[in-house]
């Protein structure tokens, strides 16, 4: 017991017993003169407050640290009940004075609860006591309250769960939390419901079934501003009669459980639910599943695509939230080298965490490097870990050879593992297990031999990472489902994330806290803004599917790049109204209209049918769906067709910059020619690029995305295209004036809308096709 609740406890032993005292004192003193107010004018005050400060004393004893007890109601009746007996027979001490000395006052104490409002004393016919006194009185309130309490407490179980299913067939949107997510973890559901409010970045309430939660845990979280319901996934009348009506209301789910099986069987019955239901179609629903098996999970995830344009689903595990925030803190501690230990699929997990977060530095084109230059795994099957590293970047399209992991195939001791130590290189060595046998005090020994070298010690006692070193720079760390918050966890609410900044970066001016669509995302950006922001990324996932295109590999291709859709004209302009109606639809459900452009009044003049569009805003939806496919290349997400063969080989392709140039700001306008002949114009403030003999020019915010400075006045090509071959003469509108294509001209479409063509000879020479 700790200090402050032994403390509360004292305090009410105390403030009672000096009540019971007080009460008796003036019975065993004054037997003949009970009209009195015992021995003391101040003593009814006295033991009035004696009393309720010895009821807030045990109240604070049942509350103290945030903890709850089972039984509370039962505990203040115990109190109450003795109280009021104790006080009860103090005052009938002395009327039997010649039998049942003891237990005759006693019952008559007991009568107290039964008394009725005439004859509210139970009905004692003995002229003893001749009148009243404060500790009958009090005895009697005390009987009451007992009442009161034992009542309150019956009352309290029963309404509380008609009040939570009441309010989750009223209320307009809801967030359910399937399964406790501790299995095997050093998290309780009250850390997990936090864990969700946090990534929903809402203090919003939360439904969580009853099914697996003890008392204690569902008194604690109905404390916690969640309402638990009884909800069985497996149980065909429990869905027509509890899920299909909430369903509808329902912008996320969790199935949290350790069973995968169980977590992937419940969302299916909760989209079947769903499909009966009706609801609006501009409700945007986030499902998290928790699948810890690496592979299955991306297979899943990537599966699950098309299940319907306003659902979109992502995969948790164990590891990946355990490897996010060892990433995170590394990324703080300026680590440039990290060794990992063992055989555990925390291994994978951080490797693909390393490579997630590359992506990330450049989907924002970030010019420094990331400061984890090297990732070596040591271990006698650290060849075999790395080769399967590879093999699932691979088959999933996410390669990036920028990120050097090296494998030490030896078992790991105290001589390997110093001599990495030393230099100006900042390390880290994970323990992705315990250690055990000889290497069970390899980490105390360095953490003594070198005390800034950074190690984290796995142990299955511990969530997350502790914030108390163990010696030296010795952490322990344990496995989590921690959520970022603002549903950043998954991949779709990280790329949501990295889209926003990429529209921060492109309005060219400092993020703001005034304009609610130009917030930073950590910096209260609101979650309308935040789903809008996966809104075109799940568009996209779905419309695609419906031109036979999935985001799944075939497992028939050597390599994921020889599968890769290409796509078609007409495909194009199909996935770009798609986007329009898509984004009409999402504006109009939050109760914007058609007018001047006014976000405080809700006014947008894009808010109109496909066909009222103008050029330049259709445009804007093509760019739109390019920049979005960038996007998920960028991630490792590549559209496939799923009969395997491609519809159009002239189609639209991503293709990625390479090679060197020269290029200088221009002071002055002049004109070049394009290989077709055609004059086009540079201003003062484009850039001048020269290569190999040739010249032409590019709009500065064009040049920023596409050149990165090497040295003097040589720039490195960067970034992304998508391109096609031209199959006739075809009149392009470019950022520099009017130009032309010819049949096998490749003509590009660069991430800012800017459209223009070059020769095949050209082409081939500066860009290839993304592996």
């Amino acid at each position: 017991m700790s200090l402050s609740r032994t403390v509360a406890w004292v305090v009410g032993d105390l403030l009672l017993a000096g009540a019971v005292g007080i009460a008796m004192y003036g019975s065993l003193q004054h037997p003949t003169d009970q009209s009195g107010l015992f021995w003391s004018p101040s003593s009814p005050f006295l033991l009035v407050l004696a009393l309720i400060g010895g009821v807030i004393a045990f109240w604070a004893w049942d509350q103290s640290e945030g903890k709850h007890r089972k039984g509370g109601f039962l505990r203040i009746v115990g109190v109450l009940s003795l109280g009021t007996i104790l006080l009860g027979a103090a005052s009938y001490w002395y009327c039997y004075p010649e039998r049942m000395f003891f237990w005759a006052p006693i019952l008559e104490g007991l009568t107290l609860f039964t008394g009725s409002y005439d004859d509210p004393f139970g009905g004692v016919a003995l002229p003893c006591p001749s009148s009243l006194p404060v500790g009958l009185q009090m005895a009697r309130v005390g009987a009451f309250m007992t009442i009161f309490a034992s009542v309150l407490g019956l009352l309290t179980g029963y309404l509380k769960n008609v009040s939570d299913r009441s309010w989750v067939h009223w209320r307009t949107s809801h967030t359910i939390v399937v399964g406790s997510g501790s299995a095997g973890l050093a998290t309780s559901p009250i850390e997990i419901a936090e864990d969700v409010r946090s990534f929903i970045s809402m203090k919003k309430r939360l439904i969580l079934p009853s099914v697996g939660l003890s008392e204690q845990e569902i008194a604690l979280l109905r404390r916690n501003n969640t309402s638990i319901i009884e909800l069985n996934m497996s149980m065909h009348e429990t869905i027509n009669k509890n899920l299909a009506r909430i369903s509808q209301r329902t912008s996320s789910i969790f199935f949290i459980d350790s069973n995968p099986e169980a977590n992937i069987d419940n969302f299916e019955t909760f989209i079947a639910s769903r499909d009966t239901a009706k609801f609006t179609k501009n409700e945007i629903v986030h499902g998290i599943l928790r699948i810890d098996d690496h592979w299955r999970g991306d297979e899943y995830r990537r599966n699950s695509l098309n299940i319907s344009p306003n659902c979109f689903v992502d995969v948790i595990s164990v590891y990946s939230s355990t490897a996010r925030i060892l990433a995170e803190r590394l990324l703080q501690e300026n680590v440039s080298e990290v060794v990992i230990l063992g055989q555990s699929p925390l291994v994978q997990a951080l490797l693909s965490e390393f490579v997630i977060r590359d992506r990330e530095a450049a989907g924002i084109q970030q010019t420094e490097e990331t400061s984890i230059a090297s990732v070596h795994v040591v271990g006698a099957r650290a060849e075999d870990l790395v080769r399967d590293y590879e093999l699932f970047q691979r088959r999933f399209g996410s390669w990036n050879s920028r990120h050097q992991v090296k494998h030490v195939p030896i078992e790991p001791s105290f001589e390997t593992l110093a001599s990495m130590q030393g230099g100006d290189k900042r390390i880290a060595i994970i323990y992705t297990e315990e250690p055990f046998g000889g290497s069970a005090q390899l980490p105390q020994q360095l953490a003594v031999r070198y005390p800034k070298c950074l190690q984290y010690l796995f142990s299955r006692s511990i969530s997350g990472i502790s914030g108390q070193a163990m010696l030296g720079s010795l952490y322990g760390f344990g496995f989590t489902l921690a959520l970022e918050e603002g549903f950043t966890s998954g991949i779709w609410g990280r790329m949501a994330r990295l889209k926003h900044q990429r529209f921060l970066n492109d309005i060219g001016e400092p993020p703001t806290t005034t304009i609610a669509s130009r917030k930073p995302w950590d910096m209260g950006l609101d979650r309308f803004y935040k789903l809008g922001n996966v809104r075109p990324i799940l568009n996209l996932l779905y419309a695609t599917s419906t031109l036979g295109m999935n985001w799944l590999p075939n497992q028939a291709a050597a390599h994921a790049s020889q599968m890769r859709a290409r796509i078609s004209q007409g495909e194009l302009a199909q996935l770009a109204r798609s986007e329009h109606d898509s984004w009409v639809d999402y504006m109009s459900g939050a109760g914007w209209s058609n007018g001047k452009r006014n976000d405080a009044l809700k006014r947008h003049p894009d808010l109109v049918p496909w066909a009222a569009l103008c050029q330049e805003s259709i445009r804007k939806n093509v760019a739109g769906v390019f920049d979005t496919m960038e996007l998920l290349a960028l991630m490792g997400f590549h559209p496939y067709r799923i009969s395997g063969k491609d519809q159009d080989a002239n189609g639209w392709a991503r293709y990625v910059r390479f090679g060197e140039v020269e290029a200088a700001l221009l002071t002055v306008s002049t004109t070049w020619k394009t290989d077709n002949g055609d004059v086009l114009v540079g201003d003062v403030g484009d850039w001048e690029i020269s290569h190999e003999g040739r010249k032409w020019t590019v709009k500065p915010d064009v040049f920023t995305k596409s050149y990165k400075f090497v040295g003097e006045k040589r720039w490195q090509r960067i970034g992304a295209v998508f391109a096609r071959t031209s199959l006739t003469d075809d009149h392009l509108d470019t950022l520099e004036g009017e130009a032309s294509s010819k049949p096998k001209d490749m003509i590009l479409f660069g991430l800012l809308g800017e459209t223009w063509a070059v020769s095949p000879e050209e082409f081939h020479r500066s860009y290839r096709e993304d592996l």
